[in-house]
C-alpha cells in the first residue's frame, strides 16, 4: 500500500506539490483570521506568586508598577520565617546583581 502511495505521488508530484501549497495557505489563512485569541497569557489564580503579587500591589503599589515588562519578582519563603535568614537573601540578592546575565 505505502509503495503504491509512493509511486502515486512520484509519478504526479506537481499536482502532490500544489495539493501541499493548498493546505499551507489554508492553515495560515485560519491561523491568521483566529489570531492571537486563543492564546491567554493571563495570570493562574490562587498560586503563591499570584497572591505574592496581589500582596505587592496592595502594600507597595510603586514597586509593583515596575514588575512588568523585563523584570520580575522574587520570593522569599520558609517555614520558620524569613527574618532570620536576612543575610542569605541579601546574599543571594546581591549575587543576583553582579550576574551580568541577570542584569542586563
Amino acid at each position: 500500500m505505502l509503495y503504491s502511495i509512493a509511486r502515486y505521488c512520484f509519478r504526479n508530484w506537481v499536482r502532490i506539490f500544489f495539493v501541499w501549497a493548498v493546505i499551507l495557505i489554508a492553515v495560515s489563512v485560519l491561523s491568521i483570521s483566529i489570531g492571537p485569541d486563543w492564546f491567554n497569557p493571563g495570570a493562574l489564580s490562587n498560586t503563591e506568586s499570584s497572591k505574592a503579587l496581589e500582596l505587592l500591589r496592595k502594600k507597595l503599589p510603586e514597586q509593583a508598577s515596575l514588575a512588568s515588562g523585563h523584570t520580575g519578582t522574587i520570593v522569599f519563603q520558609h517555614n520558620d520565617g524569613i527574618l532570620d535568614k536576612q543575610e542569605d537573601i541579601e546574599a543571594y540578592l546581591e549575587g543576583l546583581v553582579a550576574d551580568k546575565d541577570v542584569t542586563k
